[in-house]
């Protein structure tokens, strides 16, 4: 099997949209390779890739491992039935280990 690189994801993912959002370039590690690999056969490359580019959107926003303590930012991912969330938040999770990240948190609910 061949080992990937980091520029094997590079036609993938593109600069962040959310310019005025942006905290750091996120890495690629092997945790995001396996999780986008499993995404492929089970929701498709498109859609995996799609997920790919989301997610490292959402990880840019973050404040990296390293920032200053008082340094804060808050988000909510929302989303409708069947709309990818779950894979969203297993792609985030996987960039969050990739970069560092020890702890990760994800608080879900059903209800208003």
């Amino acid at each position: 099997m061949k080992k990937k690189d980091n520029n094997d994801f590079n036609e993938i993912i593109v600069e962040s949209t959310a310019t005025g959002f942006k905290q750091f370039n996120p890495q690629i590690g092997k945790h995001v390779r396996y999780v986008n690999s499993v995404q492929k056969v089970t929701i498709g490359e498109e859609a995996a890739n799609e997920q790919l580019r989301k997610s490292y959107e959402i990880m840019s926003c973050c404040n990296h491992k390293d920032a200053a303590k008082d340094t804060t930012n808050q988000g909510v991912v929302v989303g409708k039935v069947q709309s990818g969330k779950t894979n969203n938040f297993a792609t985030v999770s996987a960039f969050a280990a990739d970069n560092g990240y020890k702890v990760i948190i994800h608080i879900l609910g059903t209800t208003h």
